[in-house]
């Protein structure tokens, strides 16, 4: 995306019920943060929508009057899909989720405001429970893979969709040789599966994703400078190499970014306290040939406002390394990994 194709802002913010009626929010000014993380917690959106009658929060909230009471029955919108970009440009979704709790308040005599705080897949996240036992050596056998697939499948019960999958050899060693009772939270054994096999999993938009831990997820390179957005000076810290930029709906977590090394604002570490301090990885390391992986994406904005920005913070990655054969089951194709 080049900068003239970053100009005169769009964006929508949808609440609605599973059936998928609901309330187009986006004519009306409203402020919005959105993370999205590779870690399993759920990815997060905190709204504000300003100057809404009584009669259409009430509508939202799932209260049949036009006047807000907060002891009232709720029926609420439990769907939110924000979507943000360029009338000329790149538009799409940044958050999709379920509404974990509204707010009701006034900012000044004259302004009033909704808040909505919401959880990428957090009904799935929190209530899919796995409840069966996988065959022992002699019944056929169970690997490390069954063990994700039953997970993803319980997280699939409670409305998670499938998507990219990393089909990593680590899946299918050391099968197991009695039978594996599984039971408990979903997101647990999740949990337990990616970290034996050096994966990592996450939900973006209501798609689950598992990651090589050392690899990327396939997509397009995206080139960071000035003439494609970038803000300020990236820097270099001890979270890894943080780089702001104009908000760009097409940035998914995982994906690779390239940055001009020289950009960056780095950091350097003298043996001040003792001769190993300086060798200590006190900050994140800088790619040999700019190449990162981006771990978090922050996307600010004000429909009214000067916020329209998104955060990345990025570590660092090596192309040069050889290639492994990764499965997309969300299409069913083979693609390409690379390792740090």
């Amino acid at each position: 995306m080049q900068s003239q194709d970053q100009f005169l802002r769009r964006a929508s913010l949808i609440v609605q019920n599973v059936s998928g009626n609901g309330i187009e929010l986006g004519a009306l000014r409203f402020r919005f943060f959105v993370r999205a993380s590779d870690f399993s917690a759920p990815n997060i959106l905190e709204a504000r929508v300003y100057n809404l009658s009584n009669t259409t929060v009430s509508k939202i909230i799932g209260q049949g009057s036009g006047t807000f009471n907060p002891n009232a029955s709720s029926a609420a919108l439990s769907k939110v899909t924000v979507q943000a970009g360029y009338q000329q440009g790149r538009y799409a979704v940044i958050f999709q989720g379920d509404v974990k709790l509204y707010r009701v308040g006034r900012e000044s005599n004259i302004d009033t405001y909704l808040d909505i705080l919401a959880g990428d897949g957090d009904i799935a996240h929190n209530y899919a429970v796995v409840n069966t036992t996988l065959p022992s050596a002699e019944e056929g056998g169970s690997t490390k893979g069954d063990e994700l697939d039953t997970s993803i499948q319980a997280l699939k019960d409670q409305g998670a969709q499938g998507g990219y999958v990393f089909n990593s050899g680590l899946y299918t060693v050391e099968p197991n040789l009695r039978s594996r009772p599984m039971f408990g939270m979903a997101k647990a054994y999740m949990n337990s599966t990616t970290t034996q096999t050096d994966t990592s999993w996450s939900i973006q938009n209501g798609q689950i994703v598992v990651l090589e831990r050392k690899g990327y997820l396939p997509s397009d390179t995206l080139n960071i400078n000035v003439s494609t957005g970038m803000i300020g000076q990236p820097e270099q810290t001890s979270e890894g190499i943080k780089v702001r930029i104009l908000l760009n709906p097409s940035l998914k977590v995982g994906q690779l970014i390239r940055i001009n090394n020289g950009d960056v604002n780095q950091t350097v570490l003298r043996e001040a306290f003792g001769p190993a301090f300086g060798q200590q990885q006190f900050v994140a390391p800088l790619s040999a040939d700019g190449t990162y992986r981006v771990l978090v994406v922050d996307h600010h904005g004000d429909t009214r406002g000067n916020q329209w920005y998104s955060d990345l913070t990025c570590l660092a990655f090596d192309s040069s390394a050889p290639t492994i054969a990764a499965t997309d089951t969300s299409v069913g194709r083979t693609t390409q990994e690379h390792s740090f």
